[in-house]
């Protein structure tokens, strides 16, 4: 009902950056406006991702409420998901840390995702860019135990190291391969 919010823009402006070029446009809350209105927002919304890698992308009205066309957009994603490929595992393995914490009887766990690589339990890796070296104790990868996390996966990894306390493990932090841990406080543009 209110149109595409600043907010879209700047998402719209990100996924361009990344050259995102699959998606779909969920414009929701059609429910709550007359056809004049779902056609003049469709209107903008397709002005507003002309020009972008996304500028193909189906606009799918929607609405939670009465459940119009979810099936449909549901449909349409589950279709676009059997053709993405799996991300190239190799490379070496890179997670980036969104959250650390500690977990009663098992110690420090970070989540994040796995950028690039994979991981095994009992693999040593580094905190970078602290330096400091741990051993992968126990993975989850898409919220199952796993034995191993590979590129694309969230994984939650438990983590254990000579005196590692969460302290040491903070968002923005890497684990990486030991062979990866490389950081530098200057960069060339």
């Amino acid at each position: 009902d209110d149109g595409p919010m600043p907010q879209t823009a700047e998402h719209l402006a990100i996924l361009n950056q990344l050259g995102v070029q699959k998606g779909a446009v969920a414009l929701t809350k059609i429910d709550r406006v007359d056809d004049a209105r779902l056609a003049e927002v469709t209107d903008e919304i397709a002005m507003l991702f002309d020009g972008t890698s996304l500028k193909d992308a189906p606009i799918m009205p929607v609405s939670a409420i009465t459940g119009d066309s979810i099936d449909g957009l549901r449909d349409h994603l589950i279709a676009m998901a059997g053709d993405i490929q799996p991300r190239d595992k190799s490379g070496n393995f890179r997670l980036a840390i969104d959250r650390s914490f500690n977990v009663t009887g098992a110690g420090v766990v970070v989540t994040g995702t796995v950028f690039s690589g994979e991981v095994a339990v009992g693999d040593q890796v580094m905190i970078s860019p602290a330096g400091l070296s741990v051993r992968v104790r126990g993975i989850h990868a898409q919220d199952k135990k796993s034995d191993r996390g590979i590129a694309g996966d969230r994984c939650a990894l438990n983590i254990t190291g000579s005196n590692l306390q969460l302290s040491a493990v903070t968002r923005g932090d890497w684990i990486v391969a030991a062979n990866a841990h490389n950081p530098v406080r200057r960069i060339d543009v």
